[in-house]
């Protein structure tokens, strides 16, 4: 995957409210005049374990999208 600057966002609880991050991270982009270059990225830093499903309001996901200026 292609490096380069990166916007990031740690959201905590569960997976169905992650969209409201991403309305949040996008936002700041877009303030900032960036552009979002594909893929984004999920990193899953805390989440349901191998047996037991542990609390979702305390999942922690790091989202990180590669930004460039707008118009390059």
């Amino acid at each position: 995957m292609p490096g380069g600057r990166c916007a990031t966002l740690l959201h905590r609880g569960p997976y169905e409210e992650i969209g409201r991050a991403y309305a949040k991270i996008i936002a700041y982009i877009n303030e900032r005049g960036y552009t979002v270059a594909l893929p984004t990225r999920e990193v899953y830093l805390k989440g349901p374990g191998m047996i037991f499903r542990g609390n979702p309001q305390n999942y922690l996901t790091e989202i990180q999208m590669i930004v460039t200026p707008s118009g390059e």
